[in-house]
């Protein structure tokens, strides 16, 4: 008998189950005892199967196990070698690409012993023919992955020992000589460097003979030094934290120092931050100058997937700058910002874009470049509801800001929107449409306030006057809005109006023909008299708080029709021209007439003469018309675009080119008014051009429009030096009927735009929607100006415009511009950037930047150049990548903010 059989059948009645196979896959939770068939005998001793080979052989183990000891759960375990057992000492080899699962723990290597006896399992990797070591071991434990050279573990205690541990703890990786592992799964490591370079022999690194690593949570050093490339340096502490959680934590920010020349040594930029929730966190940071200065940031951001995003951001600066002679200027600056950006669901809708603060914030201490040179801002909060079938209601609080004449608008806002009602159309929308059926009317009402520090708004009588009402005697047309708000809400102007709409529509053959009337009322708090005084040389104006309404109406008609002209070339191409002309007419009686009584005639001079002035001047819808009004009013659009048809392709379609997207004139004709009857004739277009030369070009984007004046001017007054004109008087005389054309230019504008930029490969398509749910992605595609894409290989955008604008025969003044900003990616590693542009007018290069970016693998260096102007600066950054480290960086600048 040969003694492979053999000893299957010694070990089949001894109750020994024996497997080696390949590909071998075995589930047990202890190596079972061996129990004799009659309990006085005494068990015979086993032979140990150590060497014992059964090639080609498949055999699962099908243990029953023991009653539960320190082993929890069940292990698995498998090898492609082979797989060896011990059942005297209860010992398992498993050889070639082991594998063993204990519950959340997996460990992988070339050759894993199992001991039952002492709950232990090492794993190990071999040494191939060259000497280099294969298989070494992975060890992953809830979620963690542990490379090692060799590893001791014992699944009753759950610690072990490692040698040669390479692990990733949050953003940093943590190689370590000997590692001791506790049943916490914290680690004590000797010889450790910790980094967050992904490389087997890193850049840099933190270099600490102990190291105490709490996964998930922090790593805590003992003395510790910088290594760069393996080289020692002086730079270290006597001890270190570094947290290593994948999500937010709460912690401290680190300040810069430095100096700045007229606000004294500082420290910037540090404080705390505070996670508060998965959903919500916040930073707090200062500053403070030895010369008195100081300021406060508060950042917070918040995320509810699928519902809504934003954030809020609140800085207060005390400036404190010295003089020449040695004086203290301080200036109180503060700016807020705020967006909040919903997704669109249910009936409702809040969202918010707020950007105010005070007029020299921005020149004080913003460094971002658009807010520098941009005047104005403009803020919203808005709500809205759609009210079923009835309609819509909407709040709004808008406001706007100019920094350079210091005038703020607030405008709070609220309007109820009634959808279109057709009282003779049945019910379904079935029937025949005629102008019955097409009968509709509609309603909409708003009430809204106004807030402004601008006084001479409300002085804008165009004539001197005194207000008796006024609580507020300030002498400057323009004041500061909040430490005057008092008189800024003294000043408020307010109302309410009501609109109903009553149109239907006749289709004439080829026409449309929409008539259309509209009842419009005002409310108002307040009217006010007029009283010319002669001792005070002025008009009194008294006003009448109280409830004041005031109503207008006016009808139009319109026809419209559209034609459409073909032009045919040889060779498969030809033009289709679409143009729609546009006629209508409209009345509205004159509601200045005493009979009304929402007008008085008023001296406003000693030479008597008499105004007609609006009882309800400056309110914020303002007055009903003033004069009788019969215009017509004209305009024709068009459309051209080509037709080519594809020669390769067999469906010979027709593929569409745009020639001109759009070419408007509008203009009208006041058949009540005594003189000047013809409005200036307004003229705009908007093409592209050369869209479909390159696949990475989309051409150049043109807009044009304009002004036509078609009255005649006379000169007035001339300059005696240079014979220019610098005074001229319209008169009323068409320029067609004294032959000198349609009209005068009064002004005229174009713009070009066009960017240059290699189309985007579907593979980074469909990479950029996976993102959307990351949120570190989410944030680099949110804010693109924080971070460098070197996966754009270039990119260029240029812009020109160009307007001029004159009134009557004086000079025109023409403001010519060109702006061009880029990127180029020089290497896989190195990006520049760069923005400017040039002033025509000025002939001088408006606002420059440089910017250069080097990838660094595990660090990243950043040059920001300004090479002229008053923002003149540079600063220098090299820096570790990493957010967990990202304050070790080596910084230097030369800021116009500190000159």
């Amino acid at each position: 008998m040969r003694p492979a059989i053999l000893l299957l059948i010694i070990c089949w009645i001894l109750g020994i189950d024996l497997a080696y196979a390949q590909n071998t896959e075995v589930k047990f939770d202890s190596i079972p005892s061996i129990t004799p068939a009659n309990d006085s005998l005494t068990p015979s001793p086993v032979p140990v199967l150590a060497d014992t080979i059964l090639p080609d052989t498949v055999v699962t183990d099908t243990l029953q196990p023991s009653p539960k000891g320190d082993i929890e759960t069940t292990i698995d375990y498998s090898a492609e070698d082979s797989i060896i057992y011990d059942v005297v000492k209860q010992r398992t080899f498993l050889y070639g690409n082991a594998k063993v699962k204990y519950g959340d723990l997996t460990l992988e290597a070339a050759e894993i012993e199992v001991d039952m006896n002492s709950k232990t399992v090492v794993a190990r990797g071999v040494a191939d023919s060259t000497g280099t070591m294969q298989g070494e071991p992975i060890f992953t434990e809830q979620g963690v992955t542990y490379n090692a050279k060799e590893m001791t573990y014992n699944f009753a205690s759950k610690k072990g020992i490692i040698s040669g541990i390479v692990t990733e703890q949050g953003d940093g990786y943590i190689q370590g000589e000997r590692v001791k592992k506790m049943d916490n799964d914290e680690m004590f490591m000797r010889g450790a460097i910790y980094t967050t370079c992904n490389l087997v022999h890193p850049h840099f690194g933190i270099r600490s003979r102990r190291l105490k690593v709490a996964p998930d949570r922090y790593v805590i050093s003992g003395p510790f030094n910088m290594e760069l490339n393996g080289i020692p340096t002086v730079l270290g502490f006597p001890f270190g934290m570094f947290p290593a959680k994948n999500e937010r934590t709460s912690g401290l920010i680190f300040p810069d120092f430095g100096e700045s020349q007229d606000r004294g040594f500082y420290l910037r930029g540090g404080g705390l931050y505070f996670a508060l929730s998965d959903y919500v966190d916040l930073s707090m940071t200062t500053e403070f100058y030895t010369l008195g200065g100081w300021g406060l940031t508060l950042d917070s951001r918040y995320r509810k997937r699928y519902k809504y995003s934003g954030g809020l951001n609140f800085s207060y600066r005390k400036v404190v700058r010295e003089q020449d002679d040695f004086s203290k200027a301080i200036t109180n600056d503060y700016w807020i910002r705020w967006n909040h950006s919903p997704q669109t669901k249910g009936a409702s809708r809040f969202s918010a874009s707020v950007n105010a603060g005070t007029s020299t914030y921005n020149q004080n201490n913003s460094v971002n470049f658009d807010n520098y040179v941009n005047p104005a801002f403009n803020s919203n909060i808005s709500y809205s509801r759609t009210l079923g079938s009835f309609g819509s209601l909407g709040v709004n609080l808008r406001h706007n800001q100019n920094v350079r004449t210091e005038i703020v608008n607030v405008t709070p806002d609220i309007s109820l929107n009634m959808n279109r009602v057709y009282p003779f159309r049945k019910k379904g929308g079935g029937g025949k449409k005629n102008f019955i059926t097409q009968t509709s009317f509609s309603y909409s009402g708003q009430a809204k306030g106004e807030l402004t520090n601008n006084l001479a708004k409300r002085r804008s009588f165009g004539f001197e006057v005194v207000d008796l009402e006024q609580e507020n005697d300030f002498e400057e047309d323009t004041i500061d809005f909040f430490s005057n708000f008092t008189g800024v809400l003294d000043n408020m102007e307010y109302g309410a109006r009501h609109s109903i709409p009553l149109s239907t529509s006749i289709n004439i053959s080829y026409f449309t023909l929409s008539p259309s009337i509209n009842y419009t009322e005002y409310w108002y708090p307040r009217r006010y008299n007029y009283t010319w005084v002669d001792e005070l040389d002025a008009v009194v104006v008294e006003e009448e708080n109280e409830f004041s309404r005031a109503y207008e109406f006016s009808t139009s008609a319109s026809l419209q029709t559209r034609f459409y002209a073909f032009y045919e070339f040889k060779g498969d191409f030809r033009i289709r021209h679409m143009f729609t002309p546009t006629v209508s007419f409209s009345y509205r009686p004159d509601f200045s007439t005493p009979d009304f009584d929402y007008y008085q005639d008023v001296q406003v001079d000693k030479e008597g003469t008499i105004r007609r002035v609006s009882r309800f001047q400056g309110g914020i819808f303002g007055s009903p018309g003033l004069g009788e009004s019969k215009s017509m009013s004209f305009g024709l659009s068009n459309q051209l675009e080509a037709k080519v048809r594809t020669k390769n392709d067999s469906t010979q379609k027709y593929k569409k080119i745009p020639i001109l997207q759009s070419l408007n004139i509008r203009g009208s004709y006041d058949f009540a008014r005594d003189s000047f009857q013809l409005s200036n004739i307004s003229f705009s277009a908007r093409t592209t051009l050369f869209g479909d030369i390159f696949p990475n070009w989309r051409g150049f984007n043109v807009n044009f429009g304009g002004t036509l004046d078609p009255y005649v001017y006379e000169i007035t007054k001339t300059d005696p030096i240079t014979g220019k004109i610098t005074g001229s008087r319209r008169v009323d005389k068409l320029m067609w009927d004294e032959g000198q054309g349609l009209g005068r230019v009064s002004r005229v504008n174009l713009g070009v735009t066009t960017r240059f930029q290699p189309p985007k490969s579907k593979k980074q398509k469909d990479q950029e929607r996976k993102n959307e749910d990351n949120p570190v992605m989410r944030d680099i595609m949110n804010n693109p100006e924080r971070y460098v894409d070197f996966n754009i290989p270039w990119s260029l955008s240029v812009n020109y415009t160009i307007s001029s604008s004159r009134t009557g025969l004086q000079d025109p003044n023409t403001v010519q511009t060109l702006n061009f900003s880029g990127d180029i990616s020089l290497t896989e590693k190195w990006k520049v950037g760069f923005r400017s542009g040039y002033d025509f007018k000025e002939k001088d290069l408006a606002f420059t930047s440089i910017n250069i970016h080097r990838d660094l693998h595990c660090w990243q260096m950043s040059l920001n150049w300004i090479p002229f102007g008053p923002r003149t600066s540079y600063n220098i950054d090299i820096a570790v990548k990493s957010s967990i480290l990202q304050d070790l960086k080596i910084s230097k600048r030369d800021s116009w903010y500190d000159r």
